[in-house]
């Protein structure tokens, strides 16, 4: 059976139309905000085209923003053979709604080297599902996120930062809601010969001792971190002018290579007071030695910059918000730092928490809470060859390989028994599904990570 509906109010809708007829194609359309283009109040509206295909197993959808009309059906036609029609006409690929979505990825560069996004999605760069954008499919069906809102759900992404000592350090920065938890993956050899990189987290010991009081600290800090700053807006104002001289945009990343080759034509003590003035900033903050497998929660108000070199796999809450306490190099996305405005608030006592909850470690299984946050739970588990490990979905989930070779199995009659998870590969796992089972079918070790709502 075949259904047109036109143009719809609630997309939700069309699930329920002649809901005991199987197989049967929905054709409707539906208006879809978009909140990631614009401020709240400038949002643009399109209108998007669906066409669903409901089996005994499968939920099957294609969506375009084509003005093309739907092509001109017969009672008779297969539905399914419609369905694969209207596709072809629109150059869209099908999705299923019950089964794992393939995410992919979206490459943002910065300039301390690149995030590589799976879930984001913002003016900066709205990542897809075969093609399609994913906040498309999330206004399609509220199940897929068990009614949390497409603006609120978890973040996935890595941070690659460049290997260079000076150019691939992250802002030192805080937040003020936003909560993440880092897995490194790789350590860069050229960068950290030993294999243990580092991370800036939190203030130093040793220097707080050195005050009688927080606010003397924070005073003392705030001071060198002016100092350094004001050095910092000499040389960067200076380099803007070669920068654009050299025909780039203001936007333009400039390579470490081409920066060093600017600054050898500055006058000289400049830059050795930058080094100077940077090194006595650096004195107040803490340095954490980290290594591949090593996991970093950072919860609000915790300073943190994570250093060159130091691959991580990240997840996070929907929170778009940082403040700047200092950078090595020229912030791009904002003409300030924060740090005489946030620092009352920063936590200065705060130490990188390593403990991890075991859930489960026994029958070639290890699962392990790597973060327990009120927003969501991050776990990691680790699977030995022919095991396997079964977790309840409650809302939804979103999974990413880190080493070896593991499957997502699904239990659909129609469908593969499983889905390959290789490494960096990443799945949303739909709130239509009420479990996840990973299973290890390499030859070696594989270890997944997995994050749940807490909705």
């Amino acid at each position: 059976m075949i259904s047109s509906l036109g143009l719809i109010a609630d997309p939700q809708a069309a699930f329920g139309i002649n809901a005991d007829v199987v197989p049967r194609c929905v054709l409707f359309k539906f208006k879809h905000r978009q909140f990631y283009k614009a401020e709240p109040n400038q949002a643009e509206t399109i209108e998007l085209s669906v066409i669903l295909l409901i089996e005994q197993d499968r939920r099957q959808v294609g969506i375009t923003d084509s003005q093309d009309a739907f092509l001109a059906f017969e009672e008779h036609v297969n539905p399914a053979d419609h369905f694969k029609t209207q596709l072809n006409r629109w150059d869209t690929q099908a999705i299923d709604l019950l089964a794992p979505w393939k995410l992919q990825t979206q490459h943002i560069k910065k300039p301390w080297g690149q995030e590589i996004w799976y879930t984001g999605i913002e003016a900066r760069g709205v990542c897809r599902v075969n093609g399609t954008p994913l906040p498309w499919l999330l206004d399609l069906d509220r199940d897929i996120l068990s009614g949390q809102k497409s603006a609120d759900i978890l973040l996935l992404k890595i941070l690659d930062p460049l290997p260079d000592s000076q150019y691939g350090e992250l802002y030192f920065e805080v937040h003020e809601q936003k909560i993440e938890v880092y897995v490194v993956t790789h350590v860069d050899p050229d960068a950290w010969p030993s294999g243990v990189g580092q991370i800036r987290y939190g203030f130093s010991p040793k220097k707080r001792a050195l005050h009688d009081t927080d606010t003397a600290f924070k005073a003392a800090y705030l001071a060198s971190v002016e100092q350094y700053q004001s050095q910092r807006n000499k040389i960067d104002a200076l380099l803007e002018m070669k920068k654009q001289s050299h025909g780039y945009a203001a936007s333009d990343i400039i390579s470490p290579l081409q920066q060093r080759q600017w600054l050898a034509e500055l006058p000289s003590d400049l830059c050795e007071d930058e080094i100077k003035f940077r090194e006595a900033m650096y004195e107040f903050t803490n340095m954490k030695p980290i290594s591949a497998g090593d996991v970093i929660r950072v919860k609000p108000y915790v300073p943190h910059s994570l250093q060159n070199g130091v691959r991580v796999i990240e997840f996070q809450t929907a929170h778009y918000e940082r403040h700047i306490l200092s950078f090595a190099q020229k912030v791009m996305t904002q003409d300030h730092w924060d740090t005489g405005t946030i620092l009352d608030k920063i936590e200065i006592d705060a130490e990188a928490e390593t403990d991890h909850t075991i859930i489960k470690s026994s029958d070639g299984v290890l699962v392990e809470a790597i973060a327990e946050f009120p927003a969501f739970t991050a776990v990691r588990v680790t699977l030995s060859p022919s095991y396997q490990y079964e977790m309840e979905i409650k809302h939804y989930g979103v999974v990413i390989g880190v080493t070896g070779r593991s499957v997502i199995s699904h239990h659909s009659k129609n469908l593969a028994a499983s889905i390959d998870i290789d490494v960096e590969q990443a799945f949303l796992i739909p709130g239509t599904s009420n479990t996840l089972t990973l299973a290890n079918h390499s030859k070696k070790n594989a270890v997944v990570l997995v994050a749940l709502p807490n909705i």
